[in-house]
């Protein structure tokens, strides 16, 4: 039995790293433009995702997420766009099936455990070709 790793060559692989973190930055560009309230940032940088993504990788309620925060953006409503942009965390989440890990106990306050989330756009996938 041989095993051999993820299946494609290393320029391709840099390419996909690299579109990636170009998608990632577009992300947090809109994020941090609709948490300050700029519309023109949000806007553009909603272009640059929207042009620079596969249309939601088949994702239906991925899609319609995207749509929302396209509208509101579209139609001057910076509060839509936040409403809509924080759907479309929870349904990225949802979608990729990442989730919270917490901490093992209370905090010194007697509060919850802090937590730590795996950001919606890091894919956890490998594949791994095995042939006998």
């Amino acid at each position: 039995m041989s095993i051999s790793g993820v299946s494609g060559s290393s320029g391709a692989q840099a390419a996909q790293a690299s579109n990636f973190q170009q998608r990632r930055t577009e992300f947090q560009d809109l994020s941090k433009a609709l948490q300050s309230g700029d519309l023109a940032g949000a806007q553009s940088a909603f272009q640059s995702l929207t042009a620079n993504s596969p249309a939601a990788g088949g994702n239906s309620k991925v899609a319609d997420a995207f749509k929302a925060v396209g509208q509101a953006l579209q139609s001057g409503d910076v509060a839509g766009a936040q409403k809509a942009f924080a759907a479309l965390q929870t349904t990225l989440q949802g979608a990729h099936g990442h989730h919270h890990h917490h901490g093992g106990g209370a905090s010194a306050s007697g509060g919850a455990a802090p937590s730590t989330t795996v950001p919606a756009n890091v894919s956890t996938d490998t594949t791994i070709n095995v042939t006998g």
